[in-house]
Parts: structure tokens; C-alpha cells; sequence
């Protein structure tokens, strides 16, 4: 590595550091950036003054890569909020050190949004009230109106897809028994991509 990589790594590392002590050390802390990238349903990149910050998307959890309506998901994200100028409520950090945010681009809260219209999930693990009480709501509603990835009567939540890909790669959970459905998911994310 040159001698100026080095530097810009180090600047980036230090420029992280400040920003994680002056999040984790604020009560309500909030800011507005622009959205410059959107990796999937539940998560975007936002600037914080000069530093791209990955925000995770407080609360839900979209379909991963690979399950159906994956694409769909990211491109709803993508419409609401990339190249424009959210809001992002900081909520706290994830295990990767991701920040974790309510975004809002006006009076729309986008995290809700998502639930709203079928594309995630409620995330009910990593999600309270007063959202969680709103949100399983229209998490309801969605499915009952058959809306985005209610269209399929079983969908297969992200977070079991996660634990089935993880438990054929490397660990074995002791007592977790996944279900055909969740089996199928796996199979056709490695086989196909997304299938929508």
C-alpha cells in the first residue's frame, strides 16, 4: 500500500472514529444528507458532512439478495430517497457498526413506507415502540391486501433465508429445523437470483 493510500485510509479511519463517539455519545441526534447509494431494501449510504455513512434501516428487514422481490425492494427504496436529501434519526449501531436510522424524506417515513407497501418486513426482533405497535399493523394490512411480497402466501422472511445459508455454509444451529419453504428460498437464491 502507497504511502498516500495509507493516509486516505487512515484520515477515513479516524473521520469514522469521531463520527461513531459523536453518535454514540448524543441522546436524539439527527441529520439531513444526501442519499448517494442504496445497497438494498433496508439499506442506503448517506452523507454526514464529507463521509459516506451506511445507515441500516431501522426496524425492518427486506428480502435478502436473491429472494424474491429483493430488486423490487431496493428499487422502491431507490425511488423514494436516492440523490435526495433525507433525514436520518439515529437509533443507534448494529453488529457491523453500521449506523441504524429512521429515514424520512419530508413528512414520509421511509422505514415505515417499506412495510407499508409489502417490501419488508417489521424486523420485530430490533423494532419498538412506538413504532413496532404501528408498523405490525401495516405489515397486517399488506398482507392482507396481498400487496408486494404478500403476493406469495408464505413468503419467506429474510432472517430465516440468513440462517438456512448460514447453516449450509458453516455452522449448524442445534434444534433449527427449517421449513420446506424456507429450503426452496435458499435453492432458487443460488440457482436464479431474483425471482420476480
Amino acid at each position: 500500500m502507497t504511502q498516500r493510500l495509507l493516509a486516505i485510509s487512515i484520515k477515513r479511519l479516524l473521520a469514522i472514529i469521531i463520527v461513531i463517539l459523536t453518535l454514540s455519545s448524543a441522546r436524539a441526534i439527527e441529520w439531513s444528507g444526501e442519499c448517494v447509494r442504496v445497497a438494498d431494501g433496508d439499506t442506503i449510504t448517506v452523507m454526514y458532512h464529507e463521509l459516506p455513512l451506511k445507515i441500516r434501516l431501522y426496524g425492518i428487514d427486506a428480502p435478502e439478495r436473491g429472494q424474491d422481490f429483493s430488486r423490487r425492494s431496493k428499487q422502491c427504496v431507490e425511488e423514494m430517497v436516492l440523490h435526495k436529501t433525507v433525514r436520518v434519526e439515529f437509533m443507534g449501531f448494529d453488529n457491523y457498526n453500521r449506523v441504524i436510522g429512521l429515514v424520512s424524506i419530508g413528512d414520509l417515513i421511509v422505514n415505515q413506507t417499506m412495510v407499508e407497501r409489502g417490501m419488508a418486513w417489521v424486523f420485530k426482533k430490533y423494532c419498538n415502540d412506538p413504532y413496532l405497535t404501528r408498523w405490525i399493523a401495516l405489515e397486517e394490512n399488506a398482507r392482507e391486501r396481498a400487496v408486494g411480497l404478500w403476493v406469495h402466501a408464505s413468503p419467506v422472511p429474510p432472517w430465516e433465508h440468513r440462517q438456512v445459508k448460514r447453516n449450509g455454509r458453516r455452522v449448524k444451529t442445534v434444534g433449527y429445523q427449517p421449513d420446506e419453504r424456507v429450503l426452496q428460498s435458499v435453492d432458487n437464491s443460488n440457482q436464479h437470483g431474483d425471482n420476480e
